[in-house]
């Protein structure tokens, strides 16, 4: 019996979303991987019907391989690598160092996918991991024509939406993040183009998510909150050419003004007050001129004073209300 894709693609997401939400996991933890079992689960469709079509055609001396697969657009996977295998494994092996290691024999058969393939199935737990790969097992194997690319499909636009709305989080908190969104708004430009197959649409995003969540662990890096960060990122973007000894003075700077301004500066209204509003500009440009380091010529210095005096500004609403508080 052959299957379409109408309702399958919507109860494979929900049943997915489900598990999400019994796990312990925060989205951008699980949204990758389970985002990589699809993949795999649409890889291996296209390997098993490549298989039957390459059945018989090896030669005296050679046989079927890797590049036989590759000729014809597919993926080879090795056998570690199969839907078949992971779902057949037995109770009590680690199914997230399975998974593991088969994202990287993938990896090690196809060089265009290198560095791309999630492998952080250990952070699930094995009962999870299971489930998971029950219900991609779950899409029938005779099912119609490209319903299964649809079926992927459907789940990169629920990702690719889910990136979307944290980017745009992460752009409100920080607007020097800008280069993101327009790298993901000119992505899913090309994919709805049809400039970037599914396959390629997945690299790309995967790699996206991963640099999206490095940006949102980086405060912690810096040793700096969101608001701090988001000062430091004004005063230092586009790079400016100094020291490490420099770099840290402008840390130091923003800490300092951001502490400054919300302990006597962002009184009740102050945007509203010409009075207040000066007093805000004076205590940027006094604090900004006594501490940034020398890399600042005058003219980066005014327009360095002008940004952080509008993010502030568009921020900061007084009496301790702020984009910050409300995130």
């Amino acid at each position: 019996m052959n299957h379409n894709g109408s309702n399958i693609e919507s109860r494979l997401w929900a049943a997915a979303d489900e598990l999400r939400a019994n796990s312990k996991l925060k989205s951008s933890e699980y949204s990758v991987p389970v985002l990589g079992l699809v993949f795999l689960r649409f890889a291996d469709h296209k390997f098993q019907v490549a298989a039957k079509e390459l059945e018989g055609s090896g030669g005296n001396r050679r046989s079927i391989g890797p590049a036989d697969y590759q000729a014809q657009g597919v993926l080879f996977l090795p056998e570690e690598a199969r839907f078949s295998t992971l779902i057949q494994l037995p109770e009590g092996v680690n199914i997230g160092a399975a998974i593991n290691e088969a994202m990287r024999a993938i990896e090690a058969e196809n060089p265009d996918l290198k560095d791309v393939l999630p492998k952080t199935y250990n952070r699930f737990e094995n009962s999870l991991l299971k489930e998971l790969l029950k219900t991609m097992n779950s899409v029938p194997m005779d099912i119609e024509g490209d319903a299964l690319g649809k079926i992927y499909e459907y789940f990169l636009g629920h990702f690719a939406m889910s990136e979307g709305q944290k980017l745009m989080a992460m752009v409100r908190l920080n607007r020097t993040r800008m280069d993101y969104l327009e790298r993901f708004q000119q992505m899913i430009a090309a994919y709805n183009a049809g400039s970037l197959n599914p396959e390629e649409f997945f690299r790309q995003l995967v790699t996206f998510a991963q640099s999206l969540n490095e940006e949102e662990k980086r405060g912690v890096s810096e040793q700096l909150t969101e608001e701090e960060l988001a000062l430091f990122d004004l005063l230092m973007k586009p790079p400016i050419e100094m020291s490490a000894s420099d770099r840290e003075k402008v840390k130091a700077t923003a800490k300092e003004l951001l502490m400054t301004l919300k302990n006597n500066k962002l009184v009740l209204d102050w945007r509203k007050r010409q009075q207040a509003r000066a007093a805000v500009r004076v205590a940027i440009d006094k604090l900004l001129d006594d501490h940034l380091p020398r890399a600042y010529t005058p003219e980066l210095f005014r327009q360095k004073s002008t940004a952080v005096f509008q993010h502030v500004y568009d921020a900061y609403y007084g009496s301790g209300r702020s984009l910050y508080a409300a995130s």
